[in-house]
C-alpha cells in the first residue's frame, strides 16, 4: 500500500476514535430487533442533546439541568420523588455514568410581570433589570448597583406605561462592585 495512502486512511482511523470516544460508543439495546441506542459520555454533547429534545418540550418535573464543570456531569433538578417516564425519554441513550439527578427539588418560580431587560423605575431613576436570582431564602432582582444606592420601592414599566411596584428595600454591592439587587416578594 502506498504510504500516501496509509497516512491518509490512519487520519481518518485517527479521526473517527477520536469523535467516537469524545461523543459517546454505541451499545446494544438488548433486543435483536431493537435500534441501537448511542450512550453519550460528553457532558457537552448531552448538554446538546438535552438542548435539542428540551426544545420539543421539557418534562413539568423538571426543574432544571446545566453541566458541573467541576464534577463533569451533567445534573439534573427533579420536582419529584423520582423520576417518570417522560423524564426517562428525555434521558434516554445517555450513559448514566455522566448524570447526577437530584429529586425533591422546589419547582422554579417564574414572575411573569417581569423579565430581564424590562425598564425598573425608582423614582426619577430609570434602570434595566437584570436576572432573578434567590439567595438567603428570598427572590432578587439583580441590576446594576449605581441604580439601587439610596433607592427605595421599585417598579417595572410595562409596554402601556404603566407602573407595577416589583420591590423595595434593594441592596448594593460595596464600593468597586456595581451590583444591586431589589427583593421581589412572591
Amino acid at each position: 500500500m502506498p504510504s500516501r495512502l496509509r497516512r491518509a486512511l490512519c487520519g481518518v482511523a485517527l479521526v473517527a476514535a477520536t469523535v467516537t470516544t469524545a461523543l459517546g460508543m454505541t451499545v446494544s439495546a438488548g433486543a435483536a430487533d431493537a435500534a441501537p441506542v448511542t450512550a453519550l459520555l460528553d457532558p457537552a454533547a448531552v448538554m446538546g442533546l438535552l438542548d435539542a429534545r428540551a426544545a420539543l418540550g421539557l418534562p413539568a418535573e423538571i426543574a432544571d439541568y446545566g453541566v458541573d464543570e467541576q464534577a463533569h456531569r451533567v445534573v439534573v433538578d427533579l420536582t419529584g420523588a423520582g423520576r417518570t417516564p417522560a423524564v426517562d425519554t428525555l434521558l434516554s441513550g445517555i450513559d448514566p455514568s455522566v448524570l447526577q439527578v437530584h429529586t425533591g427539588v422546589p419547582a422554579p418560580h417564574h414572575d411573569a410581570a417581569l423579565e430581564g431587560g424590562d425598564t425598573i423605575v425608582s423614582g426619577d431613576l430609570r434602570c434595566t433589570a437584570g436576572f432573578p436570582a434567590t439567595g438567603g431564602g428570598r427572590t432578587w432582582l439583580l441590576t446594576a448597583g449605581h441604580c439601587t444606592r439610596g433607592t427605595g420601592t421599585w417598579s417595572v414599566e410595562t409596554a402601556d406605561g404603566e407602573l407595577v411596584p416589583i420591590g423595595s428595600g434593594a441592596r448594593t454591592a460595596a464600593a468597586g462592585t456595581d451590583d444591586g439587587a431589589v427583593p421581589v416578594p412572591r
